[in-house]
């Protein structure tokens, strides 16, 4: 089965589809409703941020290998956090094959991923925690704990990250994460940012527990945060939960889950 989801949403709700909801945090309970297309225009849920013409390539600039199946946590992350304290710019991830972590994305950098480009999770597993010692009892085989992770990040705690970016070229890329199976992973996470863009991929997933992308309401000392301002748009989802959606305002998403 395939649901498509094409919808504006110029309100803070609760749902994982487009629809007349609730607002998710704890002191109010106001119905809300979905915006028409042909009601606003794109730019009243996301601008492009001021365009610096700083652009570096992961491979050539920060010496990334795009052919083999090692971390590229680290070097990814640095070229992120570069590309913010130089005051924003585009980070190209060129065609080829990247295993990844949790990545944080940082204010007014936009990573772009070139068509035909796959991701791979690269999760270190934590090991599980080991039993005490006990007389005359048999030890129980140690659990395998679950992974619960997010690949993309955007904005954690009470700073709020603005004008940040996830997008591939042409036809999009893949991110892969059917080798984790049926585990809690998400592909991008969006806690507490403004005006940011997530588009142009596909999700090959194996019915992981976890939605694929989430938006959701974050508390700091009592305070919450959501996501506001952005859009979600042209993503395939094969195997899972696209979107869940909470907490959010003035957000337009365009998804496929098959």
């Amino acid at each position: 089965a395939m649901i498509t989801t094409s919808c504006l949403i110029a309100a803070s709700l609760t749902a994982t589809s487009c629809q007349a909801a609730s607002n998710s945090t704890p002191d109010t309970a106001q119905a809300q409703t979905t915006i028409k297309n042909g009601d606003l225009n794109r730019s009243d849920f996301y601008v492009p941020h001021h365009e610096t013409g700083r652009v570096k390539n992961l491979v050539t600039d920060y010496g990334a290998k795009n052919d083999d199946v090692n971390n590229d946590t680290a070097i990814l992350q640095k070229a992120i956090n570069d590309m913010s304290k130089a005051g924003g710019g585009k980070v190209v991830l060129p065609r080829g094959n990247y295993h990844l972590g949790t990545i944080t994305m940082r204010s007014h950098v936009t990573v772009e991923i070139e068509e035909g480009s796959i991701l791979y999770p690269f999760i270190d597993r934590p090991e599980p925690k080991k039993a005490k010692k006990k007389k005359a009892k048999k030890k129980k085989p140690a659990r395998k704990r679950p992974i619960n992770a997010s690949f993309f990040k955007f904005g954690e705690g009470a700073e709020r990250i603005e004008n940040a970016a996830l997008q591939g070229t042409g036809k999009g890329f893949i991110f892969d994460v059917r080798s984790i199976g049926t585990e809690q992973v998400k592909v991008a996470q969006v806690l507490n940012a403004e005006n940011f863009l997530i588009s142009n991929f596909t999700v090959l997933d194996a019915r992981s527990k976890f939605s694929a992308i989430s938006m959701n309401p974050y508390e700091v000392g009592g305070e919450f945060y959501g996501p506001k301002n952005g859009i979600m748009e042209k993503i395939e989802h094969y195997g899972g939960i696209a979107v869940q959606a909470g907490n959010i305002t003035s957000i337009e998403m365009s998804h496929k889950s098959h």
